[in-house]
Parts: C-alpha cells; sequence; structure tokens
C-alpha cells in the first residue's frame, strides 16, 4: 500500500480519480478503446518530470502506481511538479508556450541516456535531478 493514508483511500473524490485514471490508462492500452491525444500526452509529460518514480514503478513520496497515477485527471503531485490535468485548450497553449513538440511527448523516450530526447526535458534532468545523483 506504500505511504498511501488509510482516509485517502476511502475519499469519495480520490475513489472517482483512480477509476478515472484507470481507465484512461485501459484506453490508452486498447486496440479497440482511445485515450484523447491531450490526456496521453500529459500522462507522458508528468511520467518525464516523475522519472524515478516512473522507473521504480511507484511514487517514491505517495507510494501511488506509476504509470497508473499519471492518468489520473485530478492526481496532483507530491512535490509539486504538476497539478490537474488541463483542458485541451489550456494544454495545446501549455505545449506551444513552452516549445514542447507533439513528437517529443512518448513513453519510450523517458530514457536519460536516451539520445532522441527533447532538449527541454534534458534541461528538467539537469536542473532537478543532478544534486540526487
Amino acid at each position: 500500500m506504500g505511504k498511501i493514508k488509510l482516509k485517502d483511500l476511502f475519499n469519495r473524490d480520490n475513489i472517482k480519480n483512480f477509476i478515472e485514471g484507470t481507465w484512461n490508462k485501459i484506453k490508452d492500452h486498447s486496440e479497440f478503446l482511445s485515450l484523447d491525444r491531450y490526456i496521453r500526452e500529459q500522462a507522458v509529460y508528468r511520467a518525464y518530470l516523475c522519472k524515478e518514480c516512473y522507473d521504480n514503478g511507484s511514487c517514491l513520496e505517495c507510494g501511488c502506481d506509476t504509470p497508473g497515477m499519471f492518468y489520473a485527471p485530478k492526481k496532483e503531485d507530491s512535490l509539486g511538479r504538476w497539478g490537474e490535468m488541463l483542458t485541451e485548450d489550456e494544454w495545446d497553449k501549455f505545449k506551444e508556450n513552452n516549445s514542447i513538440e507533439d513528437t517529443d511527448l512518448d513513453f519510450e523516450k523517458i530514457k536519460e541516456d536516451d539520445p532522441t530526447m527533447p532538449d527541454w526535458l534534458k534541461e528538467i534532468y539537469k536542473t532537478k535531478y543532478a544534486s540526487k545523483r
């Protein structure tokens, strides 16, 4: 169960968010269902920002399952790296303002030594994670 508190397990909003996140993950990995592009991209972006948790299979702070928690629309990172998911228009504006290309947002690129890792992500790793090595 990790670091999740018992009172949080039975919180109606958390249960709803968990179900929505699980459903989003199922849709993303289904041959027959589809997940909206902007939701998938935000899930990948969250995974980029929490690479250690993604690699660990669960959040090192709260214990939530990864990548599952990245799909939950109302989930906020325990360390404040990311908040609730944005609407499609808000997300597209965020990407534009931060020079994030659609091709950058791929779970397969979440490897620090990957030569295809986008420059904006390399900068995040340099500033946020360099001191933790």
